[in-house]
């Protein structure tokens, strides 16, 4: 049986966070509104690439690595005649949790399309739904 130790955790996080900015820079199109969990923020002029997972398993009868990607849950509340709130969350989130992503789309009766907004100007996973009505959008 292998033995996992905080030095073997640490090298496979490189070892996967390598791998993902190695595929960053052969496909920058990874990088993008459809980015499927994948994205990349400039940190004091350095690339960081930002991956969204539920959980980094590490294995010790054979020091495998695996990582399992979130179940991703939508809320849609079309109450109001001018907005229509959509959040998004990791599967079994509690509406009362600060785990939401929340964005307003803005309904124009002049054309069928909206301006999308998102509460307090971020898209991170870090709002309540049930006080979607309360945040800013930006």
């Amino acid at each position: 049986m292998a033995n996992i130790n905080k030095v073997s955790m640490n090298n496979a996080i490189v070892e996967s966070y390598d791998e993902s900015t190695k595929a960053l820079n052969t496909n920058s199109k990874m990088v993008d509104a459809s980015n499927n969990g994948i994205s990349s923020t400039n940190v004091s002029g350095k690339q960081s690439v930002d991956v969204n997972v539920t959980s980094i398993t590490l294995n010790s009868d054979d020091d495998s690595v695996s990582v399992v990607e979130q179940k991703l849950v939508k809320r849609v509340d079309s109450s109001n005649a001018s907005y229509t709130y959509i959040g998004e969350a990791v599967a079994g989130s509690s509406v009362a949790g600060a785990l939401w992503s929340i964005k307003r789309i803005t309904l124009s009766p002049e054309s069928e399309l909206g301006t999308t907004l998102y509460a307090d100007g971020v898209t991170t996973k870090t709002k309540i739904w049930d006080n979607r009505s309360l945040y800013s959008y930006s």
